[in-house]
């Protein structure tokens, strides 16, 4: 999501759609042969709310990973 490549599609996200959850791994190696960082959005097909919950995990700290479930399970 912050590579230079994919301005096009973070303007779409915001223009048309409405994101409601943004899990960014930042880093951490989810699948281990993947060569581009890991990232969930939850959007809705509507009108951008501007309400996002944002989760972002902590490389240098791995159980950051685990504490994700518990924080988008209490957030929506």
């Amino acid at each position: 999501m912050r590579a230079g490549y994919g301005q096009k599609i973070r303007e779409f996200f915001a223009e048309r759609t409405n994101p409601m959850l943004l899990v960014d791994f930042a880093g951490v190696k989810i699948f281990e042969s993947a060569t581009v960082d890991t990232n969930i959005l939850l959007f809705a097909k509507s009108q951008n709310q501007h309400h996002t919950i944002c989760a972002v995990t902590n490389k240098q700290n791995k159980d950051s990973v685990k504490k994700l479930t518990h924080f988008a399970r209490t957030r929506h």
